[in-house]
């Protein structure tokens, strides 16, 4: 299922963006641009979860979350923004993405 999802991850980022496994079933795909440009890329990840039967067999749901790089801070606080707005999406329901608040 991970390999399934990594490809679909593959799949859905532009040649500007860069994805990673981080550790279980979290991944960070960084974006180039801004929220809207990260939003278009988590709404096509979303629409290709039912294309991908390895991960419909297994009802494989996804909840997403968007942090904006901001200047003076550390990638720690990224990260952790980014955390709060993906459990904001589990907590929405799954299958969405939410947009963290700076």
């Amino acid at each position: 299922v991970l390999v399934g999802f990594a490809a679909l991850i593959n799949q859905a980022i532009r040649n500007t963006d860069q994805a990673f496994r981080i550790g279980g079933d979290e991944f960070v795909i960084i974006t180039q641009g801004d929220v809207n440009a990260a939003a278009i890329v988590c709404q096509r990840i979303i629409d290709m979860m039912p294309k991908h039967s390895e991960l419909t067999e297994y009802n494989i749901q996804c909840s997403l979350g968007i942090a904006e790089s901001l200047p003076q801070q550390h990638a720690e606080n990224i990260y952790g923004r980014a955390d709060k707005a993906m459990y904001c999406a589990k907590a929405a329901g799954r299958n969405c993405f939410r947009i963290s608040a700076n």
